[in-house]
């Protein structure tokens, strides 16, 4: 693994800051922003691409037919690499090694980070966007409306059929989407967009990559030395009504799923976990949740890197359900669209295994004339469709407020 060495530029780059630091290279060859768990990385150019086939299953080591030790290792010798990953755990995606990595940590300490042979290059181009104007126009407006979304009563016919399923089956949960489309400009500045989420959700996982922005409130995974991380969000009300979302028996249940699947697959690899024994509130401005907070150790013979953890989880059961089977063979057979990357993941990971990678929710697809936004709703046994329905409005109306003129 290469680095920058030069203090000069690393101390520019520090007072600089992450935010900032991105507005510049938004407009320098291809770069990304992610916020971890106690970090932010931004990247800079391309160096090298892998094309991870089939998909997730490639890297979890359980999935003994298709799992590539020899792609996990190469992973974990590269300084750093990020993707975006589908929600299908076996559609293929690009890992991204970048030319240069600016690691922001949260005491104010940065760490820039290259391939081994790659030092002058990134230096130059550390230099290039330092000396860049920013990318972002603040003044300029959007122009968006809403064109396009799946009516009240199409939805509410779905969650019906799911709550008619759960009945009749071993379903116990599944997380069904509502998209709605945006139209606007032909060319639209995604540096702007990514701009009013990060001024409105800072408290978030903000993300910007390839043609997906978000504000994401949940943490899959992070990997920190022998500490592994999770933090599951299931059971949604409006602010203010907290010490309800507290007492209800069918957010309590929605939530309990989840985190019972997380352990249960976390400890079929051979990591213990530690939960506290009731969930809290996560807040997302207008919307809160309940969180669990799930640690563990990964003190095995050869430690899992981030993203074989993180390939053993996904999809979770807070954008899936339970059985984990059963619930993907039902969205895919009844949600309207194929989701694509929405509710896959978004991360990065660093040399030799430690990243962070979270559920790519709360995003904003750039599409060929437009945007388009999703959200989930997790639906059990006492679901109410004409409840679930607002839910998922309320969870979209979050993002489309930040783009929206009003």
């Amino acid at each position: 693994m290469g680095s920058i060495s030069d203090t000069s530029l690393n101390g520019r780059v520090s007072q600089l800051g992450a935010l900032s630091f991105f507005k510049k290279a938004s407009g320098k060859r291809k770069c990304s922003f992610i916020r971890g768990l106690k970090e932010t990385v931004v990247t800079a150019g391309e160096y090298k691409t892998y094309l991870v086939s089939p998909g997730l299953a490639a890297l979890d080591p359980l999935q003994r037919e298709s799992y590539s030790p020899t792609l996990t290792n190469e992973l974990s010798r590269e300084h750093l690499f990020t993707a975006i990953i589908p929600f299908s755990p076996s559609a293929a995606f690009t890992v991204v090694v970048p030319t240069v990595a600016v690691l922001f940590a949260d005491d104010k300490s940065v760490n820039i980070t290259c391939p081994d042979d790659c030092e002058s290059e990134a230096a130059a181009l550390i230099l290039e966007i330092l000396e860049a104007d920013s990318a972002i126009c603040q003044n300029e407006p959007l122009s968006l409306r809403v064109d396009r979304t799946e009516s009240a009563a199409e939805f509410r016919s779905r969650v019906a059929g799911a709550i008619e399923k759960i009945a009749s089956s071993n379903l116990k949960k599944v997380v069904l989407s509502k998209a709605m489309r945006l139209t606007g400009p032909k060319s639209l500045n995604s540096a702007m967009i990514f701009d009013r989420l990060a001024h409105d959700r800072p408290y978030t996982y903000l993300f910007s990559m390839n043609n997906y922005i978000g504000a994401s409130p949940e943490l899959v995974i992070s990997r920190d030395s022998s500490v592994i991380t999770s933090y599951p969000l299931a059971g949604t009300a409006a602010s203010g009504d907290e010490a309800r979302l507290l007492l209800s028996e069918k957010d309590d249940r929605e939530h309990s799923i989840v985190v019972s699947q997380i352990i249960t697959r976390l400890t079929e690899l051979g990591i213990p976990t530690d939960l506290p024994p009731k969930p809290t509130i996560t807040s997302y401005g207008e919307i809160v949740h309940l969180g669990s907070r799930i640690s563990g150790r990964n003190n095995g013979a050869k430690p899992f890197s981030s993203i074989e953890v993180a390939a053993h989880l996904s999809p979770t059961a807070a954008i899936n359900g339970e059985p984990y089977d059963s619930a993907l063979k039902y969205i895919t057979s009844f949600e309207p669209s194929d989701r694509g990357f929405y509710g896959g993941l978004v991360g990065y990971q660093k040399y030799r295994g430690d990243g962070t990678w979270i559920l790519n929710i709360r995003s904003i697809e750039l599409i060929d004339d437009g945007l388009m936004l999703r959200a989930g709703v997790g639906i059990v046994e006492r679901s109410d469709p004409i409840q679930e329905d607002l839910e998922a409005t309320s969870k979209i109306n979050a993002i489309a407020s930040s783009l929206l003129e009003s």
